[in-house]
C-alpha cells in the first residue's frame, strides 16, 4: 500500500532528447517533425521517415534502417550522413542484414551479388501487393527480433511499400492504429494501404 506523498515516476530519455526508450511509446516518433542532425560538412540528416529521407541515391530505390526492434530511421542515420553508391556500402557501417521487399525476381540476384562480398546477410521478401501478407510480416518480425540480425536495412522500390511494411510490423505488437498511421502516412502510406490494414487489425 502506498503512503501519502509524491509518486516518483522514472523517465529515461536518450542523449539527444528526441526519442524515448519505451517499446511503443509516443516518444519513439519525432513529434516536432523538424529535428535533423549535422553530419560532416554540415550535411543535414533527417530523423523523420518520409519519402525524401528514405530515398537512396540514383536508382537504388528506398531504404530504412531498423536499429532496434521498435525504432526505424532513414538509412542515412546508419551511415552517419554518408550517401551510398551501392547496397554493399552499408556493410562498412555495421549493417548486419539486408531485407529486400522488391517483388521483381531479378532483384535478389543483383542485391545478393553485391552483399556476397560483405559479411551482411541477405533476405528476399518479395511483396507483390501494396502491403506484405501476414506470413511475410511474421518473417520480417522474426528477423527484426533476432538480435544477431540488427542493425537491419530494409530496401524497397517505393516509399509506400516501406510504409505499409513498417505499419504492418508495428501493428502486430498492438500499437494503436492512430499512432501507426500518423507515423507511416509521412512515409508515404496510401489510403488503400490504410484501408487494408484497418481490416486486418480491426480493434
Amino acid at each position: 500500500m502506498f503512503s501519502k506523498g509524491l509518486l516518483i515516476v522514472p523517465i529515461l530519455l536518450s542523449i539527444n532528447g528526441v526519442f524515448a526508450c519505451g517499446w511503443w511509446g509516443d516518444g519513439e516518433m519525432n513529434r516536432d517533425l523538424q529535428m535533423d542532425y549535422l553530419a560532416s560538412g554540415n550535411f543535414h540528416v533527417s530523423e523523420i521517415l518520409n519519402s525524401e529521407s528514405l530515398r537512396f541515391p540514383g536508382n537504388l530505390g528506398y531504404g530504412m534502417a531498423i536499429l532496434e526492434p521498435g525504432l526505424a530511421l532513414p538509412y542515412l542515420n546508419a551511415t552517419f550522413g554518408k550517401p551510398i553508391t551501392s547496397i554493399s556500402d552499408l556493410g562498412s557501417y555495421g549493417i548486419r542484414t539486408i531485407i529486400d521487399l522488391n517483388p521483381d525476381a531479378r532483384a535478389p540476384v543483383q542485391q545478393q551479388h553485391e552483399v556476397s562480398s560483405t559479411r551482411m546477410q541477405y533476405h528476399h521478401l518479395p511483396v507483390r501487393g501494396v502491403i506484405p501478407d501476414r506470413t511475410q510480416v511474421a518473417e520480417l518480425r522474426e528477423l527484426v527480433l533476432g538480435s544477431d540480425n540488427l542493425p537491419i536495412v530494409v530496401t524497397a522500390p517505393s516509399a509506400e511499400l516501406l510504409a505499409g511494411t513498417w505499419a504492418g510490423y508495428r501493428l502486430t505488437f498492438g500499437a494503436p492504429l492512430s499512432y501507426v498511421f500518423a507515423e507511416t502516412v509521412l512515409m508515404g502510406l496510401l489510403p488503400e494501404q490504410e484501408t487494408i490494414l484497418r481490416e486486418q487489425f480491426r480493434r
